[in-house]
């Protein structure tokens, strides 16, 4: 009965072990790493580049344009709060710091006001899962 009793203690602690060490650890998505794009903003167009950020990660964000003054919206959207603005201007380059209090979305939305189409070249360096180009919406017509 006894090696019963320590056979089965020894299969519940692997068990166990296992359990906590593959299934309940988390898995970091995150990465060190830096990521360059270049985009084309529309004539009255916009476009939204994001990084997502877990939980203390950090990403340093600069961007440049082949010259043109764009609209420019710093943010961070998390499913913890409310989306936030962290500055919004009109330039032809810029940089922002983000440190992430929660996992989310990290990064710039831009607005073309201008005739033409903008060459915009951005950089993320830092420790975060990914650095993307998600959403554009080209100018929308009036309807007749």
């Amino acid at each position: 009965m006894a090696v019963q009793l320590a056979a089965l203690v020894a299969v519940l602690i692997g068990t166990m072990v296992f359990f906590v060490r593959f299934v309940a650890a988390p898995t970091p998505h995150s990465m060190p790493q830096t990521v360059n794009l270049t985009i084309i903003v529309e004539p009255g167009g916009s476009q939204e580049v994001n990084g997502y950020l877990e939980s203390g990660d950090r990403m340093a964000l600069s961007w440049q344009t082949d010259g043109a003054d764009l609209g420019y919206r710093y943010h961070v959207e998390s499913g913890h709060e409310t989306p936030s603005i962290l500055a919004i201007g009109l330039s032809s380059d810029g940089e922002q710091q983000f440190k992430a209090a929660h996992g989310g979305f990290y990064g710039i939305g831009l607005r073309n006001f201008t005739g033409r189409r903008v060459t915009v070249t951005l950089k993320a360096t830092g420790t975060f899962e990914y650095f993307r180009a998600m959403f554009a919406q080209r100018k929308q017509e009036a309807t007749k």
